[in-house]
C-alpha cells in the first residue's frame, strides 16, 4: 500500500483537530458565496470537493453544480446531499463548460 493512504486516518482526524480551533472554513465560505454573487457564477465545478463543509452550501448558490471527489466515503456524503459527484482522481473527463472552477 502506497505510504500516504496509510497515513490517511492519522492527517483527516489532525486537521479535523485543527479545523475545529479554526474559523478557515466560515471565513472561505463566505468570501466564495459573496464571489458567486458578485460574479452571477451559474455553474460552478469543485474539483476536490472534499467533505460537504463548503460543497454543500456552495451548490445552494448555482444552478449546476459538480464535484470532483476521488475519496470515496467524501463521495458518498455528497451524493447523500443530492450533489451530483464525479468519483475520480483529477485530471479526469469531465463534460460541460462552468463559470467557476474551485
Amino acid at each position: 500500500m502506497h505510504e500516504q493512504h496509510r497515513l490517511d486516518p492519522f492527517y483527516d482526524e489532525s486537521f479535523q483537530i485543527f479545523l475545529a480551533h479554526t474559523d478557515e472554513k466560515e471565513v472561505l465560505l463566505n468570501y466564495l458565496e459573496r464571489r458567486i454573487v458578485q460574479l452571477n457564477v451559474e455553474s460552478l465545478l469543485d474539483i476536490g470537493a472534499g467533505n460537504g463543509d463548503l460543497s454543500t452550501p456552495l451548490a445552494a448558490f448555482v444552478k449546476e453544480y459538480v464535484a470532483v471527489e476521488m475519496k470515496e466515503s467524501y463521495a458518498q456524503i455528497l451524493e447523500r446531499a443530492g450533489l451530483k459527484v464525479i468519483h475520480a482522481p483529477f485530471p479526469c473527463s469531465i463534460e460541460g463548460r462552468f463559470d467557476m472552477v474551485l
